[in-house]
């Protein structure tokens, strides 16, 4: 999760996933993807899926992990996600890169919610409930302090 403060407390980078899309199409969701071959490791992953979609390259450093989802069993298609969040670097602004996006937007957690209450957001759950718990906070430099204590286990 990209993340920048404003006067309404932080903002969550949210892109929505284009309609020729096979998985998720229309969903709104925080920008990453998959691990590939050459990925390190997860973070290294993140930094670069991150860098893929909003041409943002963030310093492996500046990601703090915030939860991990994974899938139910029963489910075709299985994830094991972990979510981070990241402060946007200085003087840095996101753009909606590639094809795997048609709409990309700042958004304070609660208007992100309040959008979806009216049906003008599709979220699913890992991303609804992340919305909630980081809109709990006032600025970025909270929501980075409280990632310091979560609780990673899956969800």
């Amino acid at each position: 999760m990209l993340l920048k403060d404003s006067a309404a407390g932080p903002e969550v980078y949210l892109q929505r996933r284009a309609a020729t899309m096979a998985f998720a199409a229309g969903v709104h969701v925080f920008p990453g993807g998959a691990m590939d071959l050459g990925d390190a490791d997860l973070v290294r992953t993140a930094v670069r899926e991150v860098e893929e979609e909003t041409g943002i390259r963030l310093a492996p450093s500046g990601l703090h992990p915030w939860s991990r989802w994974v899938t139910p069993a029963a489910e075709p298609r299985r994830y094991d996600t972990r979510f981070y969040v990241a402060r946007l670097p200085d003087g840095a602004e996101p753009t909606g890169v590639g094809t795997e996006m048609d709409m990309v937007a700042w958004w304070t957690p609660s208007a992100a919610l309040a959008a979806r209450d009216r049906d003008e957001l599709i979220l699913w759950e890992p991303t609804l409930v992340t919305l909630a718990e980081v809109g709990a906070w006032i600025t970025v430099a909270e929501v980075l302090a409280a990632s310091r204590d979560r609780d990673l286990e899956p969800r």
